[in-house]
C-alpha cells in the first residue's frame, strides 16, 4: 500500500496510532525548553558525540542558504549522554528539563514501534527492507524544530532539500507550512489532515530502488496568516535504512537545483 503511494505521489498518508497522537498535547515541553535560558540549553549540545547524527541541541542562524532554528536531535543514546555530561541533576531542579525529555522518550519508543509496521508493509515490495530497519532502529533520530523569527519580507523556514534518510516520519506541526515538489515541478502542500499524517522519501529510498521511487523535494514556508503568531514548532523522525547508502554528510541537498529524473 505504502510503496505504491511513495511511488506515485512520493509521499503516503499514515494514519496516527492512537497512543502516539494523543502524547502530541504534550509538545509545549519542547516550547518551554526552547524558552529556558541560552546558557543552560547549550549544556545539552553533546560536544564529544557529535559523530553521530550531531545528537543535542543546537541553534542555526541564517546564513548561506540556511534557515534561523534551533533544534534537538533525540537519539538511542540519550540517556547515556544525560550520565556522560552529568546533567541528570540538572533535570531534577528544573521541571522543563524532566518534562521535555520524558515525552522526547516517549515519543521515540512509540514512533519506533510505527516505524516497523510500516516496514512491514513495505518489506512487500522491497524485500528486506524490514530487516534493515529492524537491525538500524537505534539509528533513528527524533528532530524538534523551532523556527525562530525571520524579517517580514522572509517567508523561507527550510530551503528545498531532501533528506538522508530511508524515509521521513513527519510527526508534529504547529502551524501549515510544510511543502513537497510535485513531478510537475509545482510546489503544493503536504495534504497533513486531521488523525493522520505522511511519509516521505529520503535520498537512501532512491537508491535501495534503484531510483523507482525518487527522493522527495520538500521545504517549509511561513504562511501570512501566522506571520505575527507564535513561532512555529515541528517534529519528524528520521528512518535509516542501516545497509543502504546515504548522501554523503559533508554535502547539502540544498545547493541541489530541485528536480526529478
Amino acid at each position: 500500500m505504502y510503496y505504491q503511494k511513495l511511488k506515485e505521489n512520493l509521499f503516503a498518508e499514515v494514519g496516527y496510532p492512537k497512543d502516539l497522537k494523543e502524547l502530541f498535547e504534550k509538545t509545549d515541553t519542547w516550547r518551554k525548553f526552547c524558552s529556558l535560558p541560552q546558557e543552560i540549553k547549550e549544556k545539552f549540545s553533546f560536544p564529544e558525540h557529535q559523530e553521530i547524527w550531531d545528537p543535542g541541541y543546537k541553534v542555526r542562524e541564517r546564513a548561506k542558504g540556511r534557515e534561523d532554528k534551533e533544534y534537538f536531535h533525540i537519539t538511542s543514546r540519550n540517556k547515556e549522554f544525560l550520565e556522560y555530561y552529568n546533567l541528570n541533576p540538572l533535570l531534577e531542579e528544573i521541571p522543563a528539563l524532566k518534562n521535555f525529555f520524558e515525552f522526547t522518550d516517549s515519543v521515540s519508543q512509540l514512533a519506533s514501534k510505527f516505524i516497523l509496521e510500516i516496514g512491514k508493509d513495505l518489506d512487500q515490495e522491497i524485500p528486506g527492507l524490514l530487516k534493515q530497519l529492524e537491525r538500524g532502529k537505534d539509528k533513528t533520530l527524533l528532530r524538534l524544530l523551532h523556527y525562530t523569527p525571520q524579517k517580514d519580507d522572509d517567508m523561507s523556514l527550510a530551503d528545498a532539500h531532501f533528506d538522508r534518510s530511508g524515509f521521513t516520519l513527519h510527526l508534529y506541526e504547529s502551524h501549515p507550512g510544510l511543502q513537497y515538489l510535485d513531478w510537475d515541478s509545482t510546489w503544493k502542500d503536504a495534504p497533513i489532515k486531521e488523525g493522520e499524517t505522511i511519509i516521505f522519501n529520503g535520498y537512501q529510498m532512491e537508491v535501495i530502488t534503484e531510483g523507482k521511487v525518487q527522493k522527495t523535494w520538500h521545504r517549509v514556508l511561513r504562511k501570512k496568516e501566522y506571520l505575527n503568531g507564535v513561532n512555529r514548532i515541528s517534529m519528524v523522525l528520521f528512518v535509516p535504512f542501516i545497509d543502504t547508502p546515504t548522501y554523503p554528510k559533508e554535502a547539502r541537498s540544498q545547493d541541489q537545483f530541485p528536480g526529478y529524473l
